[in-house]
């Protein structure tokens, strides 16, 4: 298993990606049915907003903060670069860790991150049920403070309900089910999330294979409700679903989407072995650019594993009557890299397109944004 901590920190950079973002590209507002070069101009802009998006979110507060996080691990046992004090602290706080994970514990403790002229390094200021990391960093990187700005990352392994121990090939390993995630950073509170997970238990006990993960929350401007998956497994057939909602709260901006895939999962000493997926759907909506309530929806539907026979629809403003429609299996006959020679999109208008020529032109003008 990968190393909880990283897993979470992860966790907590991805909760704050979005944390400056500013109004997205609302769909164009046409006279006429929508065509191709509409459809284009869209992908564009809104992929202009997404760089731009990007670019200022580097500058939030809890970014800057996990950024700053200390190169030198605590999960490190140091023998070089600290002095001997340092390197003494440094080496207990490591050794609790390292211990709790020799024994397939989740780590514990609260460890702080100290810069001095004997040394940095990690010390274990505390003893707790969970795990608690500070560190120094600089608020502001291309001006470094004296006095350092203070950033504090928690994991509450028990927050909503208890740890378990699941099983792999004779190894007992310690694993979360409901954790609550923080990060604080200059005073101010910038993550907040939950993550519960169920485990496979068809053996009789909970072995290492997560079969559901939901994750609800917010960062600065991010809220999160019941993000995650589902591993489903009957008679009647196997699934695996995804479902989620995503909301810039000050921007009014909604992202929502579920999605099903329908196959035969195989599983061998009670872990998954393959999944052949046979059909699905999905369903994708962006609502309430700013200063409207216009919309973009995709709905699709496929059959087929290499090469899957789709169908769907693009809907803008909820207007049936002039949405873009496609068909056809996707493939790559022509072997250049982009799929969809045999997807036919038409456009409200009466025009038509093969989603390779549609996708290629959206791709020009996503270059053309990133290499003015």
């Amino acid at each position: 298993m990968r190393h909880p901590t990283r897993l979470a920190l992860a966790a907590l950079t991805a909760a704050l990606l979005s944390a400056c973002a500013e109004p997205i590209a609302a769909p164009p507002t046409t006279s006429g049915p929508l065509n191709q070069q509409d459809v284009t101009r869209t992908a564009g802009n809104l992929s202009e907003q997404l760089i731009a998006v990007l670019g200022r979110a580097a500058k939030d507060e809890g970014i800057i903060a996990l950024q700053g996080f200390p190169q030198d691990s605590v999960m490190t046992n140091p023998f070089f670069g600290y002095g001997v004090g340092a390197a003494q602290r440094h080496a207990e706080a490591s050794n609790r860790i390292l211990g709790a994970l020799a024994k397939n514990d989740l780590p514990r403790g609260a460890y702080t991150y100290t810069r001095s002229d004997n040394g940095s390094a990690w010390e274990r200021t505390g003893d707790s049920d969970d795990l608690s990391l500070t560190w120094p960093y600089d608020a502001d990187p291309e001006t470094p403070a004296v006095d350092p700005a203070l950033a504090t990352a928690a994991f509450d392994w028990d927050a909503l309900s208890p740890t378990l121990r699941a099983e792999a090939y004779g190894t007992s390993t310690e694993v979360p089910t409901g954790l609550n995630l923080s990060l604080e950073a200059n005073s101010q509170s910038v993550t907040d999330v939950n993550v519960q997970t169920t485990y496979y238990t068809g053996c009789g006990e909970a072995v290492l294979e997560p079969t559901s993960l939901t994750v609800n929350g917010a960062g600065s401007l991010l809220k999160l409700e019941n993000v995650g998956y589902r591993v489903s497994e009957s008679d009647a057939g196997d699934s695996v679903t995804a479902q989620g909602k995503v909301s810039l709260v000050d921007e009014g901006i909604v992202l929502e989407w579920n999605a099903a895939v329908n196959g035969e999962l195989t599983r061998r000493d009670c872990f998954t072995e393959s999944f052949s997926p046979e059909d699905g759907a999905v369903s994708l909506s962006l609502s309430g650019f700013q200063g409207d309530t216009r919309s973009v929806a995709l709905n699709l539907s496929f059959s087929g594993t290499a090469e899957p026979d789709l169908n769907g629809s693009v809907v803008v403003n909820n207007d049936q009557d002039n949405a873009v429609t496609f068909s056809g299996r996707l493939s790559d006959t022509n072997g250049n890299g982009v799929p969809g020679e045999e997807v036919t999109v038409r456009f409200a208008d009466g025009s038509s397109t093969t989603l390779e020529n549609l996708l290629e032109s959206i791709s020009l003008r996503a270059l053309r944004n990133l290499h003015p």
